[in-house]
């Protein structure tokens, strides 16, 4: 952090850069972060995938699956979670609609190592931060709870 570096605040969403390698990576982005940040910055990570709230919605609601309709695209998420390894895979396949009819246009997958808030916590602190408050809800700053989803 210092007078020169470029930013006042930098947002985090979701799993934007986090989780998607290691916990080692994770504190290297984060100090890289914690350097672009002036003096007095504000590193802000929201509605990021914890194991918490995944896997107990998973379990649960049994959702596997996602649909979005996105006017003429579809896109069609499948998630599988490894709850002993905390990884979760998923596939994104994409569609373009054609009157009723889905056309196939490509296909992303990835795993990510899902953090427990704890964690994802000690992460960030371990970079230099310090933490100032967890909010469940960035709309109403409601409290985070471990089957919290954000917002």
């Amino acid at each position: 952090m210092g007078e020169e570096a470029p930013f006042d605040v930098i947002l985090l969403v979701w799993t934007t850069i986090l989780e998607y390698y290691n916990h080692s990576a994770d504190i290297e982005i984060i100090r890289g972060i914690r350097r672009l940040l002036r003096k007095g910055g504000l590193f802000i990570v929201t509605n990021t995938a914890s194991y918490e709230f995944l896997a107990h919605e998973m379990e649960v609601n049994l959702v596997e699956k996602v649909y979005s309709n996105l006017g003429d695209s579809v896109v069609i998420e499948q998630h599988k979670l490894d709850p002993v390894k905390r990884k979760m895979a998923t596939e994104w396949k994409f569609y373009r609609k054609r009157g009723e009819d889905l056309i196939y246009v490509d296909k992303v997958s990835f795993e990510i190592e899902l953090s427990t808030i704890h964690e994802l916590v000690r992460i960030v602190e371990s970079s230099g931060f310090k933490l100032i408050r967890v909010y469940k809800s960035m709309l109403d700053m409601s409290s985070v709870t471990p089957l919290s989803r954000s917002t």
